[in-house]
């Protein structure tokens, strides 16, 4: 599961200067997830620094990383899924094969 690491690592990030990055990436995922909620948790995020400074701060981050853990499993949950895709291919008499689940750049020199 990725959200208790990305609770963990977000609630981390908070006093850092990757903490903007880090709020904007959890924004984008509510607005693509959860758009109706995605200014409420905008919201909540920009006061998070506050109250990990404002309070016992290994206490509150604690606090936090298990609520953010939480928060973050219900739009994990929500995204759709990659599925396995199986491939079989066979080259004969010098042929080549070249296969992809997503982008492929070919270069031959």
């Amino acid at each position: 599961m990725v959200a208790p690491l990305a609770g963990a690592a977000m609630v981390a990030a908070i006093g850092v200067d990757a903490w903007q990055q880090t709020r904007g990436a959890v924004i984008a995922l509510w607005r693509r997830v959860h758009p109706e909620q995605a200014e409420t948790v905008e919201g909540e995020l920009s006061g998070l620094r506050t109250v990990l400074r404002g309070a016992d701060g290994e206490l509150a981050a604690a606090a936090l990383t298990q609520l953010w853990q939480m928060r973050l499993r219900a739009p994990s949950s929500a995204a759709p899924r990659v599925g396995s895709v199986r491939m079989s291919a066979r080259a004969t008499d010098g042929g080549r094969v070249h296969q992809s689940a997503g982008d492929l750049r070919v270069t031959e020199n």
